[in-house]
């Protein structure tokens, strides 16, 4: 974070702790499915024909524990909660292909906040696993609609939002499913990228932005992908699920760089399929000292817009001080790292405290106090020896740190901006 007045001053914590227990996650980044596996994807037109594709190109490029099912409802009802209504015959359907007990990996994707919550997968997953207990399971999560009319630098945040806001039950999905992989690709990255290209004359298989042939962009205004923009989700697929290299891989040959779009795609996704997840706050409560502006979403990322607080004039001490709670994504990480990001215009020096909670016996831990030095950010890493789970509730995953600014100057009046804190955990 860089200011550009000088009476500000900026800290940089890191604190990492170690462990002394043994814990293995799921690497999700290893994929378990080389040879290919028994699928089944169930969604929307955004979705099936992306299976289709990739079902298309595992078979020609000889997977040999390639077997292909699918289920595809148009639009909301082939978001999970409604599959699972089965008004259509739709469960029935997917249970009838789960039941054989062959599944391996069962694939999802999502339509709208109210019809893609962690529970409506949580019955699906329960129900694929009752069967066979080894499934794995993918979500996809595709472009928004009416790609075509809307502007792309608008396009491509909104399928970055949608993604990051989905990864955030892909997060709870994990952790309820400790040993389970739980693939996520936002392959509607694909979209906004084709499209940017396009616009800028980089993709010469593509006449029209809207038609009804192969060299159409999208099929319709409602933004239903072309042939080209399907076959290079689906190759997107391939590398995440069977861990395929796209340059060894026989498709469609295209003059447009889709070997660099499909990797551009992968890239992008390569956080989501780690183990080291990092999560924001939850809540924020000021515990002394005045709130002034900002909130929960300030703290998300360095992009110097904070939570500004200044001390209170009631407050003879001069103290001030905030409690953020957040969820872990695992209850016993075998890691864990928590930065915080913060400024402050004051005359004497301020110290700054950060002490995470206890959950095993109830107590704050004190992991870090240091004066905010002028002028310049400052990186602190510290090593701990220990069991990182206690600072993790067992039951509902909560976590708490409480951040404290403390002034020897009874009289100084000062304000604090934090600019991030999150946690990363593995």
């Amino acid at each position: 974070m860089k200011r550009s007045k000088s009476y500000f001053a900026t800290a940089n914590l890191i604190l990492i702790f170690a462990l002394c227990i043994t814990w293995v996650s799921p690497t999700f980044g290893q994929p378990a499915f080389t040879e290919g596996a028994n699928v089944l994807f169930a969604g929307h037109s955004f979705f099936g024909p992306v299976s289709r594709n990739f079902d298309y190109v595992a078979a020609q490029n000889n997977f040999p524990d390639h077997v292909f099912n699918s289920v595809q409802r148009g639009g909301a009802n082939g978001s999970p909660a409604s599959l699972w209504d089965d008004t259509d015959g739709s469960r029935t359907d997917i249970e009838a292909v789960l039941a054989t007990g062959q599944v391996e990996l069962f694939g999802l994707t999502a339509y709208s906040e109210n019809d893609s919550t962690v529970q409506d997968y949580v019955r699906w997953f329960n129900l694929a696993k009752s069967y066979n207990p080894e499934t794995s399971f993918f979500i996809g999560i595709p472009w928004v609609t009416h790609g075509p009319g809307t502007d792309s630098m608008i396009f491509e945040d909104l399928i970055v939002q949608t993604g990051e806001k989905m990864f955030e039950t892909i997060s709870i999905l994990r952790n309820i499913y400790p040993d389970t992989p739980i693939y996520f690709l936002n392959y509607g990255r694909t979209s906004s990228i084709m499209k940017y290209q396009f616009e800028a004359g980089q993709l010469p298989d593509i006449d029209d932005l809207v038609g009804s042939d192969e060299r159409a962009l999208f099929t319709d205004n409602f933004g239903h992908a072309g042939p080209m923009m399907v076959e290079l989700s689906a190759l997107a697929w391939m590398e995440i699920l069977y861990g395929a290299d796209v340059t060894e891989l026989d498709f469609t040959p295209y003059q447009s760089d889709a070997v660099g779009i499909v990797q551009d795609v992968v890239a992008f996704n390569a956080p989501y399929q780690s183990a080291r997840l990092s999560v924001g706050a939850d809540s924020i409560d000021v515990l002394r000292g005045n709130l002034i502006s900002g909130g929960l979403q300030e703290l998300d990322r360095s992009d110097n817009q904070d939570v500004s607080l200044r001390r209170s004039n009631s407050d003879v001490v001069g103290t001030i001080e905030v409690e953020i709670s957040g969820t872990s994504p695992y209850l016993n990480p075998a890691a864990a790292a928590l930065t915080v990001e913060s400024s402050g215009f004051f005359r004497s020096e301020i110290l700054q405290t950060v002490e995470a909670w206890n959950f095993e016996n109830e107590t704050w831990v004190h992991l870090d106090t240091r004066p905010l030095t002028q002028f310049g950010d400052m990186e602190v890493t510290l090593a701990s020896s220990g069991n990182v789970s206690k600072y993790v509730d067992q039951n509902t995953g909560e976590f708490l740190t409480r951040v404290r600014y403390t002034t020897a100057s009874s009289r100084q009046s000062y304000g604090i901006g934090i600019d991030r804190l999150t946690w990363t955990f593995e």
